[in-house]
């Protein structure tokens, strides 16, 4: 069993680092009407808001080592690094247009909520 277990480390071990390191982009969860949505409702969607976050800005951190690779084989004369540096740049791009997105969204369903649900305004 140990063999089994040292010879599958050796192999993850000799992958290439791009393979190693594939960036997984996450999916944003949907964000309740406010208007209508529970208490319970509102505050497990916070959860998958903040779970996104944190997963998305591990994502743009994968991203910026993609560019940073890209940029070096670009260097080293890589035909195809240009392109990896543009697709890269394009999907960081995109996941901080979602967050900010996400973030907005989020904002106005809470203060729909708190309109539509006066009681469970923060008091000040």
């Amino acid at each position: 069993m140990k063999m089994k277990t040292a010879s599958l480390l050796c192999s993850l071990l000799a992958l290439p680092v791009g393979l190693a390191q594939a960036c997984d982009a996450p999916l944003a969860p949907p964000v309740p009407d406010g208007s209508t949505a529970t208490w319970d409702e509102m505050l497990s969607a916070n959860s998958e808001i903040k779970a996104f976050m944190a997963a998305s800005d591990d994502y743009l951190s994968c991203l910026d080592i993609k560019m940073k690779e890209a940029e070096a084989d670009r260097e080293e004369g890589d035909p195809t690094a240009e392109e990896k540096f543009v697709l890269a740049g394009a999907d960081y791009n995109a996941t901080v247009s979602i967050q900010e997105q996400l973030r907005d969204s989020w904002a106005k369903a809470m203060s729909n909520f708190y309109d539509a649900n006066p009681d469970k305004r923060p008091k000040k």
